[in-house]
């Protein structure tokens, strides 16, 4: 994935202008088994990205680890994308928090 901003990179990933078929969305450390599941994805003929966590906090959430950041993602794919978004997947690891 290249240093540019995700806004482009979810559309660009290709050599073509063009949205992801499938889409991994997980936290950076697991950055290694998403790209796993991008690649077996992409041998199969389906159009795979990965979209770290910290970048769509960053752009799609002003930088705070928000789930609404992770809607307002899916969202900009969904209005923007040429053919609609088919499908996504989001790794996380199950934790429930009392922030008060």
């Amino acid at each position: 994935m290249s240093l540019s901003d995700l806004h482009y990179d979810v559309f660009h990933f290709s050599e073509t202008f063009s949205a992801p078929d499938y889409i991994v969305i997980a936290p950076d450390e697991w950055e290694n088994q998403a790209l796993r599941l991008v690649n077996f994805h992409q041998n199969r003929g389906i159009k795979a990205f990965f979209a770290p966590l910290s970048k769509i906090y960053n752009e799609f959430g002003s930088g705070n680890p928000d789930p609404a950041a992770i809607r307002n993602f899916i969202r900009y794919i969904y209005l923007n994308a040429p053919t609609g978004q088919k499908t996504g997947l989001c790794h996380a690891a199950g934790r429930y928090f009392m922030g008060f």
